[in-house]
Order: C-alpha cells, then structure tokens, then sequence
C-alpha cells in the first residue's frame, strides 16, 4: 500500500545512492539519514501496512474461490483462461515481496521492545497466508524463501511440510501472545475493531489462532488431520465462536484521499456508466428457489422484469433467445436466476452462467448488484432501479465488512468436523446454529448501519421455515446428503468470500449440483492453480505445474468435481 511503497521508495533511493557512490568514488558511505531502517522505522506504520497488504492478499485469494465455486460468475469460457498464470502474479507478490518482508521486518522491532502482541498477531497472518498459497498453488517456496540475493532462485518445499511449519507458527504466536513480557498492543486493529487493550487485543488474536488450528485439522481430515485436536480447541472455548469475535476487515465511507469503500461497492454503485462484476445465475437461483431469508440482503435488484422484451431487447440480454445448453441438468438455472423459458421467473435476479465468456452489452444499470451485506449496498425492497452515482452516498455508502472468519463459518467447519471425523460436537446441533448465526448476523448487522428490511425483515417464523426445512432434509439424507447439506449452507453463508469454499469443494465434492461450464468442453476443473507467471519466468527453478495436479490434503479421485 501507499505506507509500504513510501518506505520502499526511500529503501531504493538509498541504494541507488550507495551503488552510485561506490562505482564512482569508492568513498567509505555514511548510513544515509532518509533511509528507513530498522532502527528508525516505525512499528504501527510497518502494522498498518501488514494488515491492508493482508486484505489485499486474501481478497485476491477470495476472488478466486468464489468465482471457481460459482458463488460469482466465471466469465471465461474454460477454466485455463479464467485463472492464468499472470492472474496469480499479484497475489504471489503480494506475499513474498509485500507481507513476509514486513511482517519479518516489524517482528525483529517489536520484539526488541516487547511488543509481543504485535509479533504474535503479525505470526498468525502470516501462518494463514502460508496455509493460503499451500491450499492455492500446493508446492510453494518456503524454506529458502526471502533471502534476497543469497538464494535468487529458491526451490519449491513440499506443501505439506509448509502447511505443518505454518501450523507450528501458530502455536509460537499463542506463546508470543501469552508473553508475560509483554507490553503494549497494536494502535489500531482493523480486523477486530478499532482501538484495543491489551487484553481485548490477545485474547481476539489468540481465539483466531486457535480457530485457525482448528481449521488446520479439518483441511487435513483426509490425510491425518486430529479430531482430539479439534476436540481440545472447543473444550476451551478459545476460538470464534460467538458475534462480536469475528475476524472481518471493516471498510470506511469515506470517498476520497483514500476512497475507503468496499471493493463491492465501489464496483456496482461507484460508476454510473460502467458495471462491477457479473454475479452467479446458479447462487441466486438457490435463494430464489428455497426462499432464502438472505436473499434481499445478499443481492439488489436493478431490474425486475428481465424478460419483458420492451424494455430489454435482445443485444442488452442476447440469452434470451438462445437454447439452453444440452448438457444442464433440470436443475440448473440458464440467462437469470431460473430454469424455466420464462425468465420473469427470476423475479429480476439477473448474474451470468459459469463460463459465460460472451461480450459485455450495456446493462450495467440492469445486471443484479451486490446488496447491503457485506457490500454495503442496498437492501432490496422492490425498488427495481439502477443505484449508481458517483458520490458515493446511496444506501449504505459502501461500509461495508470482508467476513474472513466469522462465527457461523466456524459452526459449519465444527458441523463438517463432527459428521465426518467423529468429534464430540452435535453435527446437526452445528449445521442449525451455522444457518440461524448466519441469517440473524446478516439482518443485524444491516439494521445497524441503517438498511434494515423494515415490513420486508424477515421474522422469526420466516427463518423457523427456512431452517426447519433444512433440517428436515438433513434428517432425511444419509451420511453424504448430510455433507452436501452442510457445505451448501456454508457455501451460502459465505457470500464475499471464497477460498474456504473452493477447499470444501476440493475436499468433500459438495455442494453438489454446482452449475456446468456453459460451454460442454470448460476444461479440468482446476485443482490446484498455474503458479503465478512471475514465480515461473524469474525463478530459474521453478517449473510450471497442471492444475489437475491436487494438493497434498486432497486425497479424492481425479475428475470427482466439475
């Protein structure tokens, strides 16, 4: 961000100088006093740099799951154009050249003042952004990563070594945290809310810690991940588990110097003669169709009648006229949220297939927008009008959240856990809260920033229908009806974000029935993904892989998912 590339730009500046000066005169150099060091660095830039650099990292990552996982459209008509190797240059940089230099950097300063809080804390993003690019792109360089010109070309380790040094971090950033030494907390906390005390500020830091341990063990099921471990955790009560322990970053609404909105927003509301990316035909048919009490939260409405031809001809919605491909099943929705040739039977909830690779026509005033959760957007009442202008004060001015770790996801992770490895959870106990958690947060939520569903709110007897629904079909499935139960709710509940899908999709086959490619040839769904261009082109070691190749803690059958 700004910070890191202020600090970098000095850092260069100062070793043009050196390198300049030494060729030249071959002078004894003084330490040149605009430089940032270690010793004049300060540790709340480097921490605020670290946490914005992170968002970015995992909003890339998320980008990824979520449009693999059509909880987002695909708009490449097969999956190696989708997610090409310069796609993932950004994300790989992101991490070796950004975060891990930071982090390493701040760490040594803190932990010369006993600020162990800040070294903990910085350890547990950077486990999890090891465990990310491991879940993303397998084996990754680890071990000779980051020593500059000593080792330029560093090899690739094993992904499940990476994956258990990354567990082992978490483990040393609890004891960081618990550091009796300890002095101080971070000024400003973006994931868990503003200012904090010290206390508040361990106590949320090492709760994610163990959360993601907890997720360590159940990404790891197939290949000897521990239910005692998972057990130990929730015996503790230390992890996410309740509202108000969430780890998601906040956005702001302020427009300018910076624009501080959610991406989300900034994409659908911001332009009003452009248009933010199309959302999934196959996710907001599954609302539709099982009236979802989410549903007016989740998406906003431009356009109510998609199929009525007066007002939308055939260049703006050129699906309409075309046959549905042969090869969807009769449940799998085609042009809008439907399957049947009516398309006024979307009720306006209009996105794209997966894999629709068409040309973009002008209907970024019809297309259906991200709405107030966790856009913050619009709540959809009806209105059926095109929210865009360019000062940025519609609804709920873009402050919105990125949900990276929420209570009910950890619900749907203990529902998966128990159900699968044997864990003393109650599995349908966890699927029940993960629904209920998850549509009473996003209702709350709304409400607080103004953009409640007034009449339209649904009420407590809505949801019992919902859910009870639900868990009727729950109890009437068997053990993997059960699962695709359990990872559909979680796939639903984690509207804007996606790696922890696109691993359960990887680990467990489900949700089952994701729509197909729209074309009948989209190519292997992708395993793993490319390694990032700039990995590959500058790293003389580094060779590039197939992405039908499967991480190490995807033991499933090649071809199993689609």
């Amino acid at each position: 961000m700004k910070i890191r590339n202020y600090i970098y730009g000095l850092m260069a500046v100062a070793m043009i100088s050196v390198t300049s000066c030494k060729d030249q005169f071959e002078l004894d150099l003084l330490v040149n006093p605009n430089a940032v060091t270690q010793e004049n660095a300060d540790i709340e830039l480097f921490w605020n740099a670290i946490q914005l650099d992170f968002r970015d990292f995992m909003n890339a990552m998320n980008g990824r799951g979520m449009t693999s996982t059509r909880i987002t459209a695909m708009t490449s008509i097969q999956y190696q154009t989708a997610y090409t190797p310069n796609g993932g240059n950004f994300m790989w940089s992101e991490a070796y050249s950004a975060l891990f230099p930071d982090i390493d950097a701040m760490s040594t300063l803190a932990a010369e003042g006993n600020q162990f809080i800040h070294v903990g804390a910085a350890k547990i993003l950077k486990a999890w952004v090891w465990m990310s690019l491991v879940d993303m792109f397998g084996n990754i360089p680890f071990s000779e990563a980051g020593q500059g010109v000593a080792v330029p070309s560093p090899n690739a380790d094993d992904d499940q070594a990476v994956y258990t040094a990354a567990l082992a971090m978490l483990d040393e950033a609890i004891t960081d945290l618990n550091n009796p030494d300890g002095i101080g907390a971070p000024s400003s906390d973006l994931f868990f809310g503003g200012e904090t005390g010290a206390d508040d500020a361990r106590e949320n830091w090492i709760k994610l810690a163990n959360t993601l341990k907890l997720r360590y063990h159940l990404m790891t099921r197939l290949v000897g991940g521990q239910a005692g471990a998972i057990n130990t955790i929730v015996a503790s009560g230390d992890f996410i588990s309740a509202s108000g322990e969430d780890f998601a970053f906040q956005y702001g609404t302020n427009l300018q110097n910076p624009n501080s909105k959610s991406p989300y927003y900034n994409e659908h509301y911001l332009n009003p003669v452009g248009a933010g990316r199309y959302l999934s035909n196959d996710f907001m048919y599954k609302f539709l169709r099982d009236d979802d009490p989410r549903i007016r939260y989740y998406f906003y409405r431009q356009n109510l009648v998609p199929g009525d031809r007066t007002v939308n001809d055939a260049f703006t919605i050129g699906c309409r006229d075309e046959p549905r491909p042969d090869h969807y099943t009769a449940d799998m929705p085609f042009c809008t949220a439907t399957v049947t040739n009516d398309m006024a039977d979307s009720e306006g909830y209009w996105g794209r297939e997966h894999g629709n690779g068409d040309g973009i026509p002008p209907d970024g005033d019809k297309r259906t927008n991200w709405g107030i959760y966790p856009a913050g957007g619009c709540f959809d009442s009806d209105q059926g009008v095109p929210q865009k202008r360019t000062d940025g004060t519609l609804c709920a001015r873009g402050g919105g959240i990125m949900p990276y770790m929420m209570h009910f996801h950890v619900d749907f992770m203990r529902a998966e856990a128990a159900l699968t490895m044997g864990t003393t959870d109650d599995a349908r106990a966890m699927f029940e809260a993960g629904m209920r958690n998850s549509i009473n947060y996003v209702i709350d939520w709304s409400d607080d920033l103004g953009q409640g569903g007034g009449a339209l709110q649904p009420n407590a007897a809505t949801i019992d229908v919902y859910v009870n629904g639900r868990l009727a079909e729950y109890d009437a499935a068997d053990a993997g009806g059960k699962l695709d139960l359990i990872i559909s709710e979680f796939q639903r509940a984690s509207w804007g974000v996606g790696i922890d899908i696109y691993n359960a999709y990887r680990r467990t086959g489900y949700p089952s029935g994701l729509q197909f490619t729209e074309n009948l040839d989209g190519g292997d769904f992708p395993r793993t993904m490319f390694y990032p261009g700039n990995y590959v082109d500058l790293n003389e070691n580094a060779v590039q892989r197939n992405p039908t190749e499967q991480v190490f803690w995807d033991t499933n059958p090649p071809g199993f998912i689609n």
